[in-house]
């Protein structure tokens, strides 16, 4: 099996199950079990034997036979827990799981994807560098995840923490392109806030502006 694209390996055949490893396009892997659903979804070994995990077809190409793989059975389904991030040294930003029955959105989830980007110690690089991460992805989709700010072309111009304060002020500039209905709206909200708040405990609240108009006003009144 030959990796197309930058992809995400999870615990289980499914966009609702933890994501435990990455893998760059180029990578190969054997596969040692099967579970035909739409999209098929392929069990590997990854970090040189030392991991097992999931990864979806879309992202992968197959040669030669698979009619010999195994059928396995899904390990249980995991339960909607309050989302978290790894602890480490690494910057996240998040993207959607479509329909998972969780908190965002319209019962979404979100679910993190690490860029390999190391944190700084300075808050506001940090945020820069997770935010300019996010925007750089503009796939609708990326290895079943939903991108709702795929569309939109925005580059971060200024991220200002406030001295003594848990607020921080975000400038962005470029192209934004407005939900298509409340669901979008409310994961853009959430796909780009948590990215922030959520992911750096400091922040409290993220005041956030696409030149000089707030975000969240063109969010509330973009689809209407």
């Amino acid at each position: 099996m030959l990796v197309e694209l930058d992809a995400v390996c999870r615990t289980g055949p499914g966009t609702n199950y933890p994501i435990v490893g990455y893998l760059s396009a180029g990578d190969g892997a054997a596969i040692d079990g099967v579970v035909e659903a739409d999209p098929v979804w392929w069990f590997i070994q990854i970090d040189n034997g030392e991991k097992a995990c999931w990864i979806s077809d879309n992202v992968v190409a197959v040669a030669g036979s698979v009619a010999g793989v195994p059928h396995l059975t899904p390990p249980p389904t995991p339960t909607n827990e309050p989302i978290s991030v790894p602890q480490g040294e690494g910057i996240y930003y998040f993207l959607v799981a479509v329909g998972t029955g969780g908190p965002f959105g319209c019962g979404d989830d979100l679910l993190y994807i690490y860029p390999g980007i190391e944190r700084t110690g300075d808050l506001e690089v940090d945020i820069t560098n997770a935010l300019t991460a996010l925007f750089a992805n503009n796939y609708e989709y990326y290895n079943g995840l939903y991108n709702p700010m795929h569309a939109s072309s925005l580059r971060v111009e200024d991220v200002e923490a406030l001295p003594g304060e848990s607020e921080i002020n975000v400038t962005l500039r470029g192209d934004f392109a407005r939900p298509k209905d409340r669901c979008d709206s409310q994961r853009m909200r959430d796909q780009v806030w948590e990215t922030i708040e959520l992911q750096f405990r400091e922040v409290g609240h993220a005041v956030i502006r696409v030149h000089r108009a707030l975000l969240g006003d063109l969010l509330v009144t973009g689809w209407k």
